[in-house]
């Protein structure tokens, strides 16, 4: 051994020393790295219980893979909803399909002319209701028709010259309820129009009431006979007001535009996902995600022990370049163990051992990464069927059919491998039933998917 002594030991260094003109050469023992090799010796790895394995198996649960942005769906419903709505584009356009120009569009219509007063025979007047309503009462007193011929003494003078309020101020109808005469008179009865059932609708309707009621007034109204002598004025219309087109007939349409020009609006999408721009119709009435409505509980993965030395308490075991979470110690430094972790990846893979310090061992040979046997789904029908999972091995994997719930066998089937993914059958059993699907492999690996099958 370099730098090491007479019995093998090793020495730090050499060191000079003069004295009397004689140089001696004085070997000098490096004691704490001797005490550290036999108290803590280098990591070493020396055996496994073995050298092949299987990884485990993370739960499965229905998910949504998202196409789009960023946002997640939990639910089927909403992952495979569109990601939105396809607007193909809309050419620039006026409201009023008559105009295909912006400047004829927005033109307005014409120039309003306002209406001219109408007039009236006599002079004195400037409105038609004064005009027609001119005239002179027999009584003097009275300047106006209505009043003039429905002026009269009522036994209460309080209410000459009001018919209305003279005859309601005292009395009784004889439905023993009303109290003044046009509640008695309203309903019931009959009007000429046979359709009317009140006073007030038969008047609208120009017809006559003939009320069932009768009103017995306290009071007793006497008409004056006033007549009423119109002047005889005529009324003359002024001219309505005019839109110089010659078609519009408000003053608001004429004077305003012809119609609103609406600006081109480019094809585009809308879609409520956040932050993201579609700018074609494919990936605009795509799916927003795809949902795999796989189940598959936890499984396993098998547990390998380590047999080696000085191992440290706090030391990190990779397979495959991954770290495999669950770890075991059983008596260190000398022996551990781990559980293959899911993400382990397949084939021939480094088994490491590393301390915190960083001293680290591996195996020399490689250690065979294989998948656990499980079936994902089963797709088909009319008794085609192709079963997704892992683990299947051609040649090996055999396939049996149960009735589901039970270990009855209604069917061992040759099935057609695929890969180790995959393998197709054909299923001959025909009686209607649900069955589960059982795979097993030569090692004694077996998984049921239950309820996999239903026959019609």
């Amino acid at each position: 051994m370099e730098n090491a002594d007479y019995v093998g030991q090793p020495i730090a260094g050499m060191r000079t020393m003069e004295s009397f003109g004689e140089s001696i050469i004085e070997d000098y023992y490096d004691v704490n790295r001797r005490g550290n090799d036999i108290l803590n010796p280098p990591i070493s790895l020396s055996s496994t219980d073995k050298m092949a394995g299987r990884r485990g198996v993370t739960e499965i649960v229905p998910n949504c893979t998202t196409n789009f942005g960023t946002d997640t769906y939990s639910i089927e419903l909403t992952c495979t909803n569109v990601v939105g709505l396809w607007y193909a584009t809309v050419a620039a356009h006026c409201t009023n399909t008559d105009y295909s120009t912006q400047v004829d569009c927005e033109t307005v219509f014409g120039w309003w002319s306002v209406e001219t007063p109408g007039s009236c025979s006599d002079p004195l007047y400037t409105s038609e209701y004064g005009c027609l309503g001119a005239g002179t009462c027999s009584d003097l007193t009275y300047s106006f028709e209505y009043t003039c011929v429905a002026a009269g003494t009522c036994t209460d003078p309080a209410y000459n010259d009001n018919e209305t309020a003279c005859i309601d101020s005292g009395g009784s109808c004889s439905n023993g309820t009303s109290l003044t005469s046009g509640e008695c008179y309203e309903t019931p009865g009959t009007c000429s129009d046979a359709v009317s059932e009140n006073a007030t609708d038969c008047a609208i309707n120009l017809a006559t009431w003939t009320p069932s009621n009768t009103w017995t007034a306290i009071n007793v109204y006497t008409n004056a006979g006033n007549t009423w002598t119109s002047a005889g004025n005529v009324w003359t219309d002024g001219l309505p007001g005019y839109c110089s087109d010659g078609i519009q007939t408000s003053q608001e349409v004429c004077e305003g535009p012809r119609g609103t020009w609406i600006l081109e609006d480019l094809e585009h999408c809308t879609t409520s996902i956040a932050d993201i721009t579609v700018d074609n119709q494919v990936d605009c009435e795509s799916p927003r995600g795809t949902w795999d409505s796989t189940i598959l509980d936890e499984i396993d993965g098998e547990w390998v022990e380590i047999v080696g030395d000085g191992i440290d308490l706090t030391y990190t075991i990779t397979l495959g370049g991954v770290e495999q979470t669950n770890q075991e110690s059983l008596n260190l430094p000398y022996k551990v163990r781990f559980e293959i972790h899911p993400d382990t990846p397949l084939g021939e893979q480094e088994l490491r051992v590393t301390n915190a310090d960083m001293d680290t061992s591996a195996f020399a040979d490689p250690f065979v990464v294989s998948d656990t046997l499980y079936i994902t789904t089963v797709n088909g029908d009319y008794n085609v069927y192709s079963l997704s999972g892992a683990g299947f091995v051609n040649g090996d994997t055999t396939v049996e059919i149960l009735d589901t719930g039970t270990d009855n066998v209604v069917e061992v089937i040759a099935a057609n491998w695929q890969s180790a993914n995959q393998i197709d059958l054909v299923m001959t059993y025909s009686t209607s039933g649900i069955y589960d699907v059982r795979v097993t492999n030569l090692d004694g690996q077996t998984f049921t998917e239950v309820g996999a099958i239903t026959v019609v």
